[in-house]
């Protein structure tokens, strides 16, 4: 029976396992999952402010170009009256109507290069909201590990209070 239970014990002592080892390499995996948590929520949180003050400033941008835009339609509405009111009055103003013309051109170009500063700004604000939904992609992916790490070091600690 001596030998029996001398057998018993030595195998239990050869397949007997460090929890304490196990757990404490855990711990140091959670500490350090925790750290990459926080900046990553910090990063995300920088992005997002980053990213409403880019929206205010291209929202304020667009607001500013329509007026400005809404300005140039104007004087473009006035300057194609009076090319009307000159052709009725004299017609060797001819000079002056090239003029206008020239300033209708140039107010055209003007505004077709609005309407690319307008879609650049979009195409800014789009990569930034790309950006943060990467960040926040990488935030929910970190706290999943973190709870995955944390529901394992639950059992293993469960298992080693059992045993």
């Amino acid at each position: 029976m001596s030998i029996a239970f001398l057998g018993v014990a030595t195998a239990v002592f050869a397949t007997h396992k460090n929890w304490s080892a196990t757990m404490t390499n855990q711990n140091t995996q959670i500490t350090q999952l925790r750290q990459d948590l926080e900046t990553l929520e910090t990063d995300y949180k920088r992005l997002e402010s980053n990213l409403e003050l880019e929206i205010d400033t291209a929202q304020q941008q667009v607001i500013k170009l329509e007026n400005e835009r809404a300005a140039l339609a104007n004087r473009n509405a006035a300057a194609q009256a009076q090319i009307d009111d000159l052709r009725q009055q004299r017609r060797d103003l001819t000079t002056a109507v090239a003029s206008t013309q020239a300033k209708n051109k140039q107010l055209a170009e003007t505004n077709a290069q609005l309407q690319q500063d307008i879609a650049g700004t979009m195409q800014a604000t789009n990569a930034a909201f790309d950006e943060t939904v990467r960040a926040t992609s990488q935030l929910h992916e970190a706290k999943m590990m973190l709870e995955t790490e944390l529901e394992r070091n639950a059992q293993l600690v469960e298992q080693a209070g059992g045993n």
